[in-house]
């Protein structure tokens, strides 16, 4: 039986289960492969799924399970790997090939916001000392008093309890910031606790072999065209059936488990959200995720 260890939280549960409630976040999957069942593991292609927070990490490990279901059904000699896995890749660097989810910054930053608000266990990013000690040394990072945050209170144990507390455009303009902040910026102030960055997401978004998480709509066609690099077989009926469930819903990998936040907001207020977010990054932000858009070339 598979396991999985989330916050206080713990699915499939079983005697032996070997999660702990330690308050960390360990939601990484088991390995979804056995290199006992590859044909020949000394020759085996791997396919490598990467994609960071809000980029695609749950679709890209549900994704892999259905190719792994498929190459072991027809006995291929090849493997799916994505970003999360709790197993190597024992195959040559030479019959590995990796493909690099990105999406475009300003449905990133949303992304970002609506799993926050929607609630988890994870502390704020050290907003309440990070916030505290730039203002009280009138430091100003990346304009930080223009923007005008709202400050964390003693309430606001996490960070979903502070994004809840404050208005929609006061938590864009905190999710923005931090989230826009360079490694040395974020260093400055002593920032932790921030799962990925922008650069993160351009260096992404300009590898080699990319894809953007919006080619994902309704269409198994990327996942076909994805898993083309390791194999030419035919896709089978169960493939298809397996991949289409990625598109709303995450039940194989991560049973229960309700990531994704399309539906957590209504085509409206998404488009408005998107709106002030440029007008956050023209205002304040130096255009950091205007320029990063040119640079990743996803849609929205």
């Amino acid at each position: 039986m598979r396991t999985l260890c989330l916050t206080f939280v713990v699915l499939n549960y079983s005697k032996d289960s070997h999660c702990k409630l330690t308050g960390m976040k360990t939601d990484q999957p088991p390995c979804v492969y056995n290199w006992s069942n590859v044909p020949d593991p000394s020759t085996a292609r791997a396919l490598k799924l990467m994609a960071f927070h809000k980029m695609g990490t749950k679709l890209s490990q549900e994704g892999a399970y259905c190719i792994n279901s498929f190459l072991e059904r027809r006995h291929i000699n090849a493997v799916a790997w994505a970003r999360g896995y709790q197993c190597t890749i024992r195959a040559s660097e030479d019959r590995q090939y990796t493909i690099h989810f990105s999406r475009h910054p300003i449905s990133w930053i949303l992304s970002n916001y609506l799993y926050h608000w929607r609630g988890d266990a994870e502390p704020l990013p050290k907003l309440v000392t990070s916030f505290a000690n730039v203002m009280a040394a009138n430091v100003t990072i990346m304009s930080l008093h223009e923007i005008s945050l709202q400050p964390p209170n003693h309430h606001d144990v996490t960070f979903s309890a502070y994004l809840r507390r404050v208005s929609l455009n006061e938590g864009l303009r905190a999710v923005a910031w931090i989230l826009a902040l360079s490694n040395v910026e974020a260093n400055q102030i002593k920032l932790t606790h921030r799962p990925t960055n922008l650069q993160e997401l351009v260096r992404e978004g300009t590898a080699l072999h990319r894809v953007c998480l919006s080619e994902f709509g309704h269409s198994t066609a990327p996942w076909l065209s994805i898993m083309a690099k390791v194999t030419s077989a035919p896709p089978d009926e169960q493939l298809v059936t397996c991949l289409k469930s990625t598109f709303s819903n995450l039940t194989h990998v991560f049973r229960g488990v309700n990531h994704g936040t399309h539906n957590l907001i209504t085509p409206e207020k998404r488009s408005e959200a998107y709106r002030y977010i440029d007008y956050i990054d023209r205002t304040f932000l130096n255009s950091r995720y205007a320029l990063a858009a040119d640079q990743i070339q996803c849609l929205k």
